[in-house]
């Protein structure tokens, strides 16, 4: 089987961004080096917003995995020029729906960061139009549209944990504490953040989110709602780079899930939880890997498969979290 070939849109390499200022690799990086990796698909374009930084960054990924990636500094010329069959859009969000409806125009299946738009209220209606149209398009062209979610990797294992602790117990209250090493600057904790939580999948109730309450304090954010009779509380916060982040934690009903870093050469994470047996409890820890690396691997396999399957990471699902930003945004209260 032939591997598909990616370009990336927004890759940036270890090194100095334009200006001099020094910079780590970004999330469409890491990407790339998870497709390289892969024996599904390889990296062949790269697109910056500068010329130099794009070179830069395409030599220095294809020094470091034996690529051949050719370095753009426009991504409309990447889509034209390039041969395609997968776009990854690693832009700032405010980017990202004209990106997307670019390559799914000239038929290229697309993977988005989070999240699919900037929730933007002025501009509502349009974004939320303009969103759904373009999951409409990639499914009349029969195209594949996702929208990153790393830690819907982990529904698998804790669906299988709480169905072996708590059997038929049926979900009534759900939690999740989310940290990121944000930027500050920006204050935009709402959309950095709230796209990583997989309350509305561990769920599973249809309808929008009701009754939404949101406090803001600084880097700080505590948002309550309710998806049908299931009351809902995500806990948000922006460390500093300097400061440790703390993984996130999810508790459903009183049961509750830690993710932790392994001592390993690879970024690997666990999911520990505590169960009781014989009376005795006991902490479990469950080996999940690396969440970014199992969904990229999960969204090749996707691609490359003759079958068209259904998704937990879909731009459906994107769409669903865009307007319950929105909805969030609009029940803000700063303290």
């Amino acid at each position: 089987m032939a591997k598909l070939k990616v370009g990336v849109i927004g890759a940036r390499s270890i090194g100095a961004k334009h200006g001099g200022e020094p910079q780590s690799p970004n999330i469409g990086y890491y990407h790339a080096g998870n497709i390289q990796k892969s024996n599904l698909g390889e990296v062949v374009a790269i697109s910056r917003t500068y010329k130099e930084g794009a070179l830069r960054t395409a030599k220095i990924f294809n020094s470091a995995f034996n690529a051949e990636c050719k370095g753009y500094d426009d991504p409309i010329k990447m889509l034209d020029h390039k041969k395609l069959d997968l776009v990854y859009i690693c832009t700032p969000p405010e980017y990202h729906l004209q990106l997307v409806e670019e390559a799914l125009a000239r038929g290229i299946h697309v993977v988005c960061e989070k999240p699919l738009a900037y929730p933007d209220l002025s501009k509502k209606d349009e974004i939320l139009k303009h969103a759904e149209s373009l999951v409409n398009l990639a499914g009349k062209e029969g195209l594949y549209f996702f929208v990153v979610k790393q830690y819907a990797t982990l529904l698998g294992d804790i669906n299988s944990i709480l169905k072996t602790e708590n059997g038929k117990q049926e979900i009534k209250n759900v939690s999740m504490f989310i940290e990121s090493k944000g930027d500050k600057k920006r204050g935009d904790i709402i959309a950095d953040l709230y796209p990583h939580s997989i309350i509305k999948h561990l769920v599973k109730r249809n309808g929008a989110m009701t009754n939404p309450t949101v406090v803001m304090d600084n880097d700080f954010a505590i948002l309550t709602f309710e998806y049908g009779d299931c009351e809902c509380e995500i806990m948000l916060s922006q460390s500093s780079p300097t400061e440790k982040r703390d993984l996130p934690h999810i508790k459903v009903n009183d049961f509750k899930f830690e993710l932790h870093r392994e001592e390993t050469e690879e970024y690997n994470l666990s999911l520990r939880y505590k169960t009781n047996v014989n009376g005795q409890k006991k902490e479990v820890s469950v080996l999940v890997g690396d969440p970014l690396r199992n969904l990229d691997e999960m969204m090749l396999r996707h691609i490359s498969s003759s079958k068209k399957r259904k998704s937990i990471v879909s731009a459906k699902h994107g769409l669903r979290d865009l307007e319950d930003m929105f909805t969030l945004v609009e029940a803000t209260k700063i303290n």
